[in-house]
């Protein structure tokens, strides 16, 4: 093996949360470590009680001087719970993990990866 897969590896896996209190709000999920790279290998998107909406996952700007690149909308309609799995989502340098959402009610994000330089 090589490149990528070795980094991943030799890595022990990260897990981040962030819980939301109502629509309308942008949280960043996972700040790397300076000069290093997030692997995305997945999103647990939980939502408590009977709201609806849109969750929107982005690599954004940090440090760095990149664009957002979006990593998935998630529509959570009459389904309270999505888990999308990524083979190895990578984003660039510094680039922070966040997510944007409509739903008025709480719910939770956690991010499963690795960083990698």
């Amino acid at each position: 093996m090589s490149g990528l897969i070795d980094e991943v590896i030799k890595r022990s896996a990260v897990w981040k949360s962030v819980d939301f209190a109502g629509g309308g709000n942008t949280a960043t999920i996972w700040t790397p470590t300076t000069s290093t790279r997030i692997v995305l290998t997945g999103l647990d998107i939980s939502v408590s009680g009977a709201s609806t909406g849109t969750v929107l996952v982005f690599f954004g700007p940090g440090t760095g001087s990149w664009a957002p690149a979006r990593v998935g909308m998630y529509s959570l309609g009459t389904t309270t719970t999505i888990s999308p799995r990524f083979a190895g989502l990578e984003s660039k340098y510094d680039l922070v993990l966040s997510a944007v959402s409509n739903i008025t009610g709480a719910f939770t994000i956690n991010a499963q990866g690795f960083e990698v330089p």
